[in-house]
């Protein structure tokens, strides 16, 4: 079964997009098809990608590691209190 979600907002900025997260069984029928297109995804050529992690950096970089563990919260889905843990 293939499934995409977006991933759940947290208190950032409003330019940086959602990312949907798309999960894979290694069970389903045409798994393999379907990863080898996931895996054959040229990054490099998604200006999105480029401008999400620039706005991602830039928060991290104004508000440090407060936007660090929301970001962890967002996409990682791990409720940390503190970057060491």
């Amino acid at each position: 079964m293939q499934t995409s979600a977006t991933a759940p907002a947290a208190s950032t900025p409003a330019s940086i997009p959602s990312l949907k997260i798309r999960r894979l069984n290694a069970a389903d029928a045409g798994f393999h098809d379907t990863l080898a297109s996931v895996l054959a995804f040229e990054a490099g050529q998604d200006a999105a990608i480029d401008l999400a992690a620039a706005a991602i950096l830039a928060d991290v970089k104004a508000r440090g590691d407060a936007a660090v563990l929301e970001y962890t919260a967002r996409f990682d889905q791990v409720a940390a209190t503190e970057v060491a843990e």
